[in-house]
């Protein structure tokens, strides 16, 4: 049985580190679909640690999250072959990650309408390269700073702008003028 107080302190610690957490391995991981999997791991690697040697093992969590975040992305890397092969399948398999990832994304969503722009959104932004998504889900998803996604993902504050507001003017230039067009009819 799992002593209560490792729980106790895992919990405060995944409470605290979380979306920390989720910003570093979103600026580090190739794919947005990835993070959620690779998150879950380091916290489950994490959770054995704590059981094993105890809630005093570790003197800084944020630091040592941040060491099995690193080792878990290399083992990322090195398990997988970005093959032409793998692309293809992971192209294949976008459907049934894609609806996953709009649940818990738009979780807030709650009448039909919004249910669906918010999947029209998702699916538009899926046709934007892996950085213009890592922005938005870091600016909208996770709440950060322009400063702080440009930190995260390496990138000029200007280049995140651009990007960003290129994009949402993108957006709401297919968005309002859909919605004109249905007020005309």
């Amino acid at each position: 049985m799992i002593d209560p107080n490792i729980t106790a302190f895992f919990n405060e610690v995944y409470e605290e580190t979380h979306k920390m957490l989720l910003v570093y391995l979103t600026g580090k991981c190739r794919n947005l679909s990835d993070v959620s999997d690779l998150c879950q791991e380091v916290y489950l690697e994490y959770f054995r640690i704590l059981a094993r040697r105890g809630v005093n093992y570790v003197r800084c969590p944020k630091a040592y999250l941040k060491r099995i975040s690193k080792r878990k992305l290399h083992q990322y890397y090195n398990a997988r072959e970005f093959t032409y092969e793998t692309a293809l399948s992971e192209e294949q398999n976008v459907e049934a990650v894609s609806k996953e990832e709009i649940e818990h994304f738009w979780e807030r969503v709650t009448t039909s309408e919004e249910e669906i722009l918010a999947e029209e959104i998702y699916i538009f932004l899926q046709s934007k390269p892996e950085d213009v998504q890592k922005i938005f889900y870091l600016y909208f998803e996770l709440q950060q700073s322009i400063a702080q996604i440009a930190k995260s993902l390496s990138m000029k504050e200007s280049s995140v702008k651009n990007k960003l507001y290129r994009t949402r003017n993108e957006l709401r230039k297919q968005y309002l003028k859909e919605g004109a067009d249905e007020k005309r009819r």
